[in-house]
């Protein structure tokens, strides 16, 4: 099914949330040739809850209703995967990690750990001589099997308990084997109701690859530490 222009509106939002863009920037950015269009699409959308938006000046400015896209995941029933199967792309996903740490700590003074008796995050990062702890939280996610319409946006969400424990995410996506290292201070805020989550979003480009924009995330073991810095996993 072809995107229609309110699909590429909301995706190039996305894609720069939480940044904001006007009109102008939306038509050049997306292709839509009529400003009056870009206009009218704005306009029903921010109306609709899917985007926010405020006129300064002379001009509209809009950016991504991250509160609604929440809502929504939460509300939609989709066709899921059985739930041995989703527990065994998350177990694929933290031994893949759990690997590459272990790599990535030879000849440094840390150990990594599979993480049993604390909640919040899965693998800590020990360093004996000094007692340094770094704590990582895993999530991966696919879309190799999956009846969300926003195929160009992939998300990893944490609970706010997994925030606060944690020290880095790292986002596993499996269709494209790629690794993201994100410090938690780049993670942002989702609220949904009382509850408030925290995530990182992937963009997707019309070639369905990663926008370049998370480049410095991937495979960025490095700075995780500075003892890591001249290591390659």
């Amino acid at each position: 099914m072809s995107r229609t222009n309110k699909d590429r509106i909301l995706d190039y939002l996305w894609s720069i949330s939480p940044d904001w863009a006007t009109n102008s920037q939306i038509r050049e950015a997306t292709g839509i040739r009529s400003h009056q269009q870009v206009y009218l699409l704005t306009q029903e959308l921010m109306g609709a809850g899917l985007i926010r938006g405020e006129q300064r000046e002379s001009e509209w400015v809009f950016w991504a209703n991250e509160t609604a896209i929440v809502a929504k995941e939460n509300k939609v029933t989709r066709a899921k995967l059985p739930q041995n199967i989703q527990a065994l792309i998350g177990e694929i996903g933290e031994k893949q990690i759990l690997l590459r740490l272990f790599l990535l700590v030879q000849h440094t003074p840390w150990e990594v750990f599979h993480n049993l008796g604390e909640t919040g995050y899965d693998i800590l990062l020990l360093n004996p001589e000094n007692g340094e702890r770094i704590r990582i939280e895993v999530k991966t996610r696919q879309r190799m099997y999956t009846t969300g319409k926003q195929r160009r946006m992939v998300h990893f969400f944490l609970t706010d308990g997994e925030y606060q424990a944690c020290d880095f995410l790292v986002a596993y996506f499996m269709d494209h084997n790629g690794f993201y290292i994100v410090p938690k201070s780049d993670l942002k805020q989702a609220r949904s109701g009382k509850r408030t989550r925290w995530r990182f979003t992937l963009t997707m480009n019309k070639q369905d690859e990663p926008h370049p924009r998370f480049a410095p995330y991937r495979d960025a073991w490095h700075t995780i530490h500075p003892d890591f810095a001249d290591k390659a996993v």
